[in-house]
């Protein structure tokens, strides 16, 4: 299927599981992130499954990951988490979870980034 914008994921339009999960976790889906959907998600074959806790609150580090090894999931170990699947590194810099690209050596722009970029290059 040819990439596209989508709100969610629909594995029955897909055809198959995304390659790679990250779930924002809260107080009220913590226990499920952890547990239900964990197990879902391996047994639906996602490579990697990240876990982010933007307060801080729940998740002590706040990122976790996990890659799928023979149908078990392994957590991954480090500040910075490195995907597979994406080709970069995921990190958490002042609270904000950030994508890394390690090969560019740069960060991939936020949305407010972007548009400040795009400002800046009207001449804005």
């Amino acid at each position: 299927m040819p990439k596209h914008d989508r709100r969610t994921f629909k594995l029955w339009e897909e055809g198959k599981a995304p390659a790679v999960v990250i779930e924002l976790t809260s107080e009220s889906t913590r226990h499920e992130d952890q547990g239900t959907k964990r197990a879902i998600y391996a047994d639906l074959g996602v490579r990697e499954y990240f876990l982010f806790d933007p307060l801080g609150q729940y998740l002590k580090p706040p990122l976790r990951g996990y890659r799928l090894v023979r149908d078990e999931y392994v957590p991954m170990t480090g500040e910075a988490l490195h995907s597979d699947e994406l080709g970069l590194e995921l990190r958490v810099e002042d609270g904000r979870l950030r994508l890394f690209d390690p090969k560019g050596q740069t960060y991939l722009l936020t949305p407010d980034e972007t548009l400040a970029e795009l400002e800046r290059l009207r001449g804005g």
